[in-house]
């Protein structure tokens, strides 16, 4: 590996840097070149394009606009400012800067892949398949590309014809090249659609080792031995509360929380639904505020720093959180939030927002564990690369849920203010759809719609894993979704054992 330090060129440096995984360091040495040189575009180009892969998208999007207005005939500018905007569901903007990039390079299938794609999240398949359908008889081996059309090949009955353009592109690209991954992940779920199960295991497999992504969980379950001790019963109850929250605000949020792949997306689809209700989607705001709380710059962090919640801090924590959702729909009477994570975040959640309601959704371990596995989630979740580390994470996560079952007891027999938990297991759900919609939509504290049943024609900005089945009517087929893939689980099942929950076997 080169050295980072070795090359008297910043720009060369950064790059060295970004190759090396080290983003932050690129990001801190790319600000300092754009301070000194404000008419440097390149440098701009590349500091957006660290700060995306460190999750700083706002910052990202500004920094590629900067460096556009310096170099406006660069198409590589307008095409990363085209995947920004598209990560920060800006899908106008998204779909303007693809545009521009197509104008300046027409036959660029990067450009043409990525406007695809945006038109996929956008639930406009028809004009998706448009767009790819004259290059797919001879189409590009380029790797954007060859997922997209993956992605979309089951709606155009062109599966073969994707799996062999992504085994070839794959088998190009050089060993241990870590774009190789996206492509296992694309060909996996190929695979998975046309029924080659242990194909599409095999590239699964291949696709999160070659990320090379590491998971401590002995590490991980004495963190949470650790945060469980930190938030005892005693401390919970004698903890401030927010008390001075406005009375239109008290009810306003709705979190839900779970396993990532658990069913949040469809709850909080069905719940976007009624008009009445707004769906936000998965919000950073409530983290940012624990990571100010524990000097933490980046990352999902528990909140520890217990003594700093004075009741001064506590109630500008609650207002500046409820003021950021309230913008975002000030019709709305409740706005969804659906982190899944912010599971390790019910204590805090318990003391800005007492009022609140909390969806806690549950589904099939074994199926919840291997779709996160199946998933491409880059480097954010670092459990999921491997199977049985999702068990190991799994059941963590149901210790943390329980421990909060027990604090939320003890505040409701104190007479303390609690937020109401309501579970929503994916299988009954899709099982038994009218009355179990219908128990969700109470829970959040709404008058019953019947568009609660017709989720699928809500039309919504949705960024996640399951931006195409929350377009779609209700459907079993993810339930049991591991007796495909049976042969491969006894490592997961043993990580699991013990698991309080059982959905479909």
């Amino acid at each position: 590996m080169a050295n980072p330090h070795a090359s008297s060129d910043p720009l060369e440096t950064a790059l060295q840097l970004m190759h090396a995984q080290r983003f932050d360091d690129a990001v801190t040495l790319l600000t300092k070149v754009v301070q000194k040189n404000r008419s440097h575009d390149q440098a701009y180009f590349y500091l957006a394009a660290a700060e995306a892969q460190v999750a700083q998208l706002g910052p990202a999007r500004n920094h590629l606009r900067e460096a556009i207005k310096l170099s406006p005939r660069q198409a590589e500018y307008h095409q990363e400012l085209g995947v920004v905007c598209q990560l920060l569901g800006r899908y106008d903007e998204s779909h303007a800067a693809f545009d521009e990039a197509l104008k300046l390079a027409p036959r660029n299938p990067a450009s043409l892949a990525s406007k695809a794609s945006v038109y996929r999240l956008q639930g406009r398949y028809d004009d998706a398949v448009a767009l790819l359908e004259p290059w797919v008889d001879d189409p590009p081996a380029d790797r954007r590309f060859a997922i997209v059309f993956g992605s979309l090949a089951h709606r155009m009955g062109r599966e073969q014809q994707a799996i062999d353009l992504l085994e070839s592109i794959e088998s190009e690209l050089a060993e241990g090249d870590r774009s190789k991954a996206s492509i296992a992940f694309q060909l996996g779920a190929v695979r998975d659609r046309v029924g080659d199960y242990d194909a599409a295991f095999a590239d699964f497999t291949r696709a999160n080792k070659l990320y090379g992504v590491q998971f401590d969980p002995e590490s991980f379950s004495a963190r949470v031995d650790e945060f469980i001790e930190c938030w005892s019963i005693d401390r919970f109850l004698e903890l401030p509360r927010a008390k001075s929250t406005r009375a239109s605000q008290k009810e306003l949020a709705v979190f839900i929380v779970g396993m990532p792949r658990s069913g949040t997306s469809l709850a909080e689809q069905i719940i976007a639904s009624h008009p009445e209700a707004h769906g936000a989607g998965e919000l950073d705001n409530l983290n940012g505020l624990v990571q100010e709380v524990e000097g933490a710059p980046y990352g999902f962090v528990p909140l520890m720093s217990l003594n700093a919640l004075t009741p001064q801090r506590v109630e500008k924590m609650s207002r500046t959180y409820l003021s950021a959702i309230s913008k975002l729909e000030r019709r709305a009477k409740r706005i969804t939030d659906k982190m899944p994570q912010n599971f390790i975040h019910l204590g805090a959640i318990a003391l800005l927002f007492p009022d609140a309601r909390i969806l806690h959704t549950r589904r099939d371990p074994l199926d919840t564990c291997l779709s996160c596995f199946f998933q491409d989630f880059s480097t954010r979740l670092t459990f999921t690369f491997d199977l049985e580390h999702c068990g190991h994470y799994y059941r963590q996560y149901e210790r943390l849920m329980s421990h909060w079952a027990t604090l939320f007891d003890a505040a409701r027999e104190a007479g303390i203010p609690t937020p109401e938990v309501t579970e929503v297991v994916y299988e009954d759900l899709t099982s038994d759809q009218e009355v179990q919609t219908r128990r969700l939509i109470d829970a959040v504290g709404l008058e019953w719609n019947d568009q609660c049943l017709r989720f699928h024609e809500t039309e919504r900005l949705t960024r996640t894993a399951s931006t195409e089945q929350v377009r779609q009517p209700m459907y079993r087929t993810s339930v049991a979704r591991h007796k495909h893939y049976e042969k491969h689980l006894d490592g997961l099942r043993a990580a699991l054992r013990g698991s309080g929950f059982r959905g479909s076997g």
